[in-house]
């Protein structure tokens, strides 16, 4: 089973649902941009006395449909990787003094679709100003990548499922128009080609393990309400 497809699928069948449960709500639409990152994440292993730190960071724009209790977005990413090797100071497991020094540095550049849905629970703060907090799931579906110009091919999928969690604003300029602000904190699942990684390399790397991956999504757009 094509995992994008059944995660996609998965969201936009539950955003038909809850859009098709609250249709007699206030329902607007709107465009945006959004700056997102990842901290260290992926694959792990000390057994070669090195540790690999994998993060990212991008921006990219958004589409979004609002339905009061739930929000649905489709955006498009542009980030850039960047992998660090650093090598442990010492082979003594037992050296509690150890550090790891960085030994090199690779960047790539990528694109990814994002397919998000959201649920909220808008309270009003002031006669223009509404504050809501949001949770919900975004699939990271992996377009393409490239280092030094030349396509990266993955033994499998680096797509990805997060589960993100913040709170936002909406500010009415006029009854129809108003401006949303919303900040993100997520948590990535491993892709299918981590998993493969560690599959394929277990027989040799018998300490290889799995770091959740973690960042932030600062969004803002604006919208109009039909």
């Amino acid at each position: 089973m094509n995992i994008k497809k059944t995660a996609a699928g998965i969201i936009i069948g539950l955003a038909m649902g809850v859009f098709s449960m609250i249709s007699a709500i206030e329902i607007s639409s709107g465009v945006g941009g959004f700056f997102s990152n990842s901290f260290d994440g992926g694959n792990k292993s000390d057994i070669l006395y090195e540790s690999i730190k994998d993060s990212w960071m991008g921006g990219g724009f958004n589409i979004f449909l609002d339905a009061a209790y739930a929000e649905l977005n489709l955006g498009i990413t542009f980030g850039n990787n960047v992998w660090e090797t650093l090598i442990r100071n010492s082979y003594d497991w037992d050296d509690d003094d150890c550090y790891y020094s960085k030994w090199d540095t690779n960047f790539s550049t990528f694109k990814a679709l994002n397919i998000s849905l959201l649920v909220k629970y808008p309270f009003s703060l002031r006669e223009n100003i509404s504050l809501f907090p949001m949770a919900g799931i975004e699939y990271h579906w992996h377009l393409s990548e490239k280092q030094r110009g030349i396509n990266i091919e993955y033994w499998d999928d680096p797509s990805r499922l997060w589960f993100k969690f913040g709170a936002g604003t909406d500010y009415n300029i006029t009854d129809k128009i108003y401006i949303r602000h919303a900040l993100l904190y997520g948590i990535g699942l491993s892709s299918k080609a981590e998993r493969y990684a560690r599959e394929s390399f277990s027989w040799f790397y018998d300490d290889i393990r799995f770091k959740l991956h973690h960042g932030f999504t600062f969004k803002a757009g604006i919208g109009y309400k039909f």
